[in-house]
């Protein structure tokens, strides 16, 4: 196990910066998420804790160690890559013991530790087997049961189940959370899915740009986003978009009017400003009766999901138009229907750098 320390990191390519001023600080046995849009630099983050990326600036520190300019081989970390690749002329075993072999382990040692991955990740039926002949999710287990072999203070891991089919994807990520625990192991792992984050992530950073804009539990990432970008990567559905003119009312609240109806709440920083960008989540979105509801629009398509249905609705208000998804798990609407919308909550953010202003939630 190690504690990590990003300090100021800043990594390009060429003339192009790919990350820029990295401060991250990852506790002993801590397990942390980067979440992140293709291109955001997550991986390219993952690397350069790995030693395979050099610095343009800041520091990396290992346990307290500066190991900037320390080779891979030396760091005591393990990585993952996307795709869990593995040499293709071994079997499961053969890989495994590879590593080993390279490090001059004694046999007997090797032999309890092959042993004791094998049954953490529950590989024994497929020990003799080549990579070739293996799924996509038993491949990456054994490429992660290959990188823990060694006994690392830290593990890497890239878009660990992203050529993972569906069927097996809970299966890996359960068994991979699992057996970090059980060795409580320090592990960074970079995905652009929120159940990979929120599933195998103590914290979450989100990484747009080359830059952690937020990094916390990833409840409080669902509640209380910090930029818009943030709402969106943490959301099952992107956010319902609405730009709003503020009117504050004395002696009432602020009134937030859209080109679907208004909202109203009472945030002071709010009311001294003329206009917004307001955020809702489809899923806190309930379809009503148009004279029930603070949003109206017109029903355009409903897609069935099972016990629940999207609602797809298009909402004007002169030569202002919007659209509205909402998630409806009671009746549902028909195309051409006038519907309203009541929002359980909603976000509010700056006009110009989608920054959060506000988080409001109504009591249910």
């Amino acid at each position: 196990m190690a504690s990590i320390l990003l300090d100021d990191v800043v990594v390009e390519r060429g003339a192009q910066p790919v990350l820029t001023g990295i401060d991250l600080r990852v506790a002993d046995g801590e397990a942390i998420a980067l979440l992140g849009s293709s291109g955001s630099g997550k991986s390219t983050l993952l690397k350069a804790i790995a030693g395979l990326e050099d610095l343009v600036g800041g520091r990396i520190l290992l346990d307290g160690k500066d190991v900037s300019g320390v080779p891979t081989r030396d760091r005591n970390l393990s990585m993952v890559f996307q795709g869990a690749w593995m040499l293709p002329h071994l079997s499961v075993v053969g890989n495994m013991e590879f590593p080993l072999r390279l490090r001059r382990t004694p046999r007997e040692e090797r032999d309890r530790r092959i042993g004791a991955e094998l049954r953490a990740f529950a590989l024994r039926a497929i020990a003799g087997r080549k990579p070739r002949t293996l799924s996509s999710g038993e491949r990456h287990m054994a490429a992660t049961a290959q990188s823990m072999v060694r006994s690392p203070s830290v593990l890497l891991l890239d878009e660990p189940v992203a050529q993972v089919d569906a069927v097996n994807r809970e299966q890996v990520l359960r068994q991979v959370d699992e057996v970090r625990r059980g060795y409580g192991c320090t592990m960074l792992v970079a995905t652009n899915d929120r159940r990979v984050a929120a599933t195998l992530g103590d914290r979450t950073a989100v990484i747009e740009r080359g830059r952690i804009v937020q990094c916390a539990p990833f409840q409080v990432l669902w509640a209380e986003p910090a930029t818009m970008g943030v709402a969106d990567l943490v959301g099952a559905w992107s956010l319902v978009r609405l730009p709003a003119r503020v009117a504050a009312i004395p002696g009432e609240r602020v009134r937030l009017a859209t080109p679907a109806g208004s909202l109203r709440t009472w945030q002071p920083d709010i009311a001294a400003r003329t206009s917004v960008q307001v955020g809702i989540r489809p899923e806190e979105l309930s379809v009503v009766a148009p004279a029930d509801g603070e949003l109206r629009g017109t029903v355009d398509r409903v897609a069935p999901l099972g016990s629940e249905a999207i609602v797809y609705a298009t909402a004007r208000d002169g030569a202002r138009q919007v659209s509205i998804e909402a998630v409806a798990t009671t009746s549902w609407p028909r195309e051409g229907d006038e519907v309203g919308f009541r929002a359980a909550a909603f976000h509010v953010f700056d006009d110009d750098d989608g920054r959060a202003l506000a988080h409001v939630r109504r009591p249910a």
